[in-house]
Protein backbone atom coordinates (compact mmCIF):
# COMPACT_ATOMS: atom_id res chain seq x y z
CA UNK A 1 0.00 0.00 0.00
CA UNK A 2 1.28 3.45 -0.81
CA UNK A 3 1.50 6.36 1.63
CA UNK A 4 -1.31 8.09 -0.27
CA UNK A 5 -3.55 5.04 0.13
CA UNK A 6 -2.64 4.73 3.81
CA UNK A 7 -3.46 8.44 4.21
CA UNK A 8 -6.93 7.69 2.83
CA UNK A 9 -7.36 4.97 5.45
CA UNK A 10 -6.23 7.39 8.14
CA UNK A 11 -8.74 9.96 6.89
CA UNK A 12 -11.48 7.37 7.39
CA UNK A 13 -10.13 6.55 10.86
CA UNK A 14 -10.16 10.24 11.73
CA UNK A 15 -13.88 10.37 10.93
CA UNK A 16 -14.74 7.30 12.98
CA UNK A 17 -12.44 8.06 15.90
CA UNK A 18 -12.83 11.87 15.67
CA UNK A 19 -12.84 12.34 19.45
CA UNK A 20 -9.54 10.54 19.94
CA UNK A 21 -6.66 12.93 20.67
CA UNK A 22 -4.54 11.14 18.05
CA UNK A 23 -6.59 12.85 15.34
CA UNK A 24 -6.96 16.26 17.03
CA UNK A 25 -4.17 17.91 15.02
CA UNK A 26 -5.43 16.58 11.68
CA UNK A 27 -4.07 14.19 9.08
CA UNK A 28 -1.09 16.40 8.22
CA UNK A 29 0.31 15.91 11.74
CA UNK A 30 0.05 12.12 11.30
CA UNK A 31 2.55 11.90 8.41
CA UNK A 32 5.23 10.12 10.52
CA UNK A 33 2.61 7.67 11.84
CA UNK A 34 1.33 7.02 8.33
CA UNK A 35 4.88 6.34 7.14
CA UNK A 36 5.40 3.83 9.96
CA UNK A 37 2.13 2.07 9.19
CA UNK A 38 2.99 1.92 5.49
CA UNK A 39 6.36 0.36 6.37
CA UNK A 40 4.76 -2.04 8.89
CA UNK A 41 2.20 -3.32 6.36
CA UNK A 42 4.21 -3.50 3.11
CA UNK A 43 2.39 -6.46 1.56
CA UNK A 44 -1.14 -5.29 2.30
CA UNK A 45 -3.05 -4.10 -0.76
CA UNK A 46 -5.26 -1.05 -0.55
CA UNK A 47 -8.38 -3.13 -1.23
CA UNK A 48 -7.50 -5.52 1.61
CA UNK A 49 -6.67 -2.56 3.86
CA UNK A 50 -10.09 -1.06 3.19
CA UNK A 51 -11.86 -4.32 4.02
CA UNK A 52 -9.77 -4.82 7.16
CA UNK A 53 -10.41 -1.28 8.33
CA UNK A 54 -14.18 -1.69 7.91
CA UNK A 55 -13.96 -4.85 10.04
CA UNK A 56 -11.89 -3.01 12.66
CA UNK A 57 -14.46 -0.20 12.74
CA UNK A 58 -17.08 -2.74 13.80
CA UNK A 59 -14.97 -4.24 16.59
CA UNK A 60 -12.59 -1.58 17.99
CA UNK A 61 -13.75 1.24 20.23
CA UNK A 62 -10.34 2.90 19.95
CA UNK A 63 -8.06 3.57 16.98
CA UNK A 64 -6.43 0.36 15.78
CA UNK A 65 -2.77 -0.56 15.67
CA UNK A 66 -1.06 -2.01 12.60
CA UNK A 67 -1.43 -5.41 14.31
CA UNK A 68 -5.20 -4.94 14.55
CA UNK A 69 -5.40 -4.13 10.85
CA UNK A 70 -3.12 -7.03 9.96
CA UNK A 71 -5.19 -9.46 12.05
CA UNK A 72 -8.42 -8.33 10.40
CA UNK A 73 -6.79 -8.68 6.97
CA UNK A 74 -5.70 -12.25 7.74
CA UNK A 75 -9.25 -13.13 8.81
CA UNK A 76 -10.62 -11.75 5.54
CA UNK A 77 -8.06 -13.64 3.47
CA UNK A 78 -8.87 -16.86 5.36
CA UNK A 79 -12.59 -16.39 4.64
CA UNK A 80 -11.92 -15.92 0.93
CA UNK A 81 -9.63 -18.97 0.89
CA UNK A 82 -12.36 -21.08 2.55
CA UNK A 83 -14.76 -19.97 -0.16
CA UNK A 84 -12.21 -20.65 -2.91
CA UNK A 85 -11.17 -24.18 -1.82
CA UNK A 86 -14.38 -25.95 -2.96
CA UNK A 87 -14.11 -24.12 -6.29
CA UNK A 88 -10.58 -25.44 -6.81
CA UNK A 89 -11.74 -28.94 -5.87
CA UNK A 90 -14.61 -28.68 -8.35
CA UNK A 91 -12.26 -27.54 -11.13
CA UNK A 92 -9.86 -30.36 -10.38
CA UNK A 93 -12.66 -32.95 -10.35
CA UNK A 94 -14.55 -31.62 -13.38
CA UNK A 95 -11.39 -31.32 -15.45
CA UNK A 96 -9.92 -34.68 -14.59
CA UNK A 97 -8.94 -37.57 -16.76
CA UNK A 98 -11.51 -39.61 -14.83
CA UNK A 99 -14.38 -37.51 -16.17
CA UNK A 100 -12.61 -36.92 -19.46
CA UNK A 101 -13.05 -33.15 -19.79
CA UNK A 102 -10.27 -30.75 -20.51
CA UNK A 103 -9.77 -27.51 -18.62
CA UNK A 104 -10.70 -25.64 -21.79
CA UNK A 105 -14.05 -27.51 -21.98
CA UNK A 106 -14.83 -26.75 -18.33
CA UNK A 107 -13.78 -23.12 -18.79
CA UNK A 108 -16.03 -22.69 -21.85
CA UNK A 109 -19.07 -23.67 -19.76
CA UNK A 110 -18.47 -20.87 -17.23
CA UNK A 111 -20.45 -17.65 -17.58
CA UNK A 112 -18.37 -14.61 -18.61
CA UNK A 113 -19.40 -12.97 -15.30
CA UNK A 114 -18.42 -15.98 -13.19
CA UNK A 115 -15.72 -15.09 -10.66
CA UNK A 116 -13.95 -18.39 -11.34
CA UNK A 117 -13.75 -17.59 -15.04
CA UNK A 118 -12.55 -14.07 -14.28
CA UNK A 119 -9.79 -15.48 -12.04
CA UNK A 120 -8.73 -17.88 -14.80
CA UNK A 121 -8.72 -14.98 -17.29
CA UNK A 122 -6.68 -12.91 -14.82
CA UNK A 123 -3.87 -15.48 -14.80
CA UNK A 124 -3.86 -15.74 -18.60
CA UNK A 125 -6.48 -18.32 -19.51
CA UNK A 126 -7.21 -22.00 -18.87
CA UNK A 127 -3.82 -23.23 -20.07
CA UNK A 128 -2.19 -21.18 -17.26
CA UNK A 129 -3.93 -23.30 -14.61
CA UNK A 130 -0.96 -25.64 -14.90
CA UNK A 131 2.67 -25.10 -13.98
CA UNK A 132 3.65 -28.21 -15.90
CA UNK A 133 1.90 -30.70 -18.12
CA UNK A 134 3.77 -33.94 -18.66
CA UNK A 135 2.76 -37.06 -20.51
CA UNK A 136 1.70 -38.75 -17.27
CA UNK A 137 0.83 -35.85 -14.98
CA UNK A 138 -0.05 -32.20 -14.65
CA UNK A 139 0.84 -29.78 -11.86
CA UNK A 140 -1.91 -27.31 -11.02
CA UNK A 141 -0.94 -23.65 -10.66
CA UNK A 142 -3.13 -22.98 -7.62
CA UNK A 143 -0.95 -20.22 -6.19
CA UNK A 144 -1.63 -18.01 -9.23
CA UNK A 145 -5.35 -18.88 -9.19
CA UNK A 146 -5.58 -18.16 -5.44
CA UNK A 147 -3.89 -14.78 -5.85
CA UNK A 148 -6.16 -13.83 -8.76
CA UNK A 149 -9.29 -14.99 -6.94
CA UNK A 150 -8.28 -13.06 -3.82
CA UNK A 151 -7.60 -9.90 -5.83
CA UNK A 152 -10.95 -10.12 -7.61
CA UNK A 153 -12.88 -10.77 -4.40
CA UNK A 154 -11.26 -7.83 -2.65
CA UNK A 155 -11.59 -5.41 -5.54
CA UNK A 156 -15.28 -6.24 -5.97
CA UNK A 157 -16.33 -5.76 -2.36
CA UNK A 158 -17.42 -2.29 -1.27
CA UNK A 159 -15.35 -1.07 1.61
CA UNK A 160 -15.00 2.59 2.42
CA UNK A 161 -17.89 4.92 1.60
CA UNK A 162 -17.91 5.92 -2.04
CA UNK A 163 -17.00 2.45 -3.30
CA UNK A 164 -19.55 1.59 -5.99
CA UNK A 165 -18.57 -1.97 -6.90
CA UNK A 166 -21.01 -4.82 -6.16
CA UNK A 167 -20.44 -7.13 -3.21
CA UNK A 168 -18.84 -10.45 -4.02
CA UNK A 169 -18.50 -13.49 -1.77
Amino acid sequence: MTKAEMTTLFAAMSLIYRHDKMFAAGIEALKPTIEIWTAALPDMSYALGQQALMRVFRTCKYPPTPADLSEAAEEIKAEIRRYCEPIKNMIQLECSDLIGRTVEECYSKLSPNDLTRKAIDYIGGPQRLFDHIGSDYKVWNWSAFDAAYMELCLSGRPALPGSKSPALP
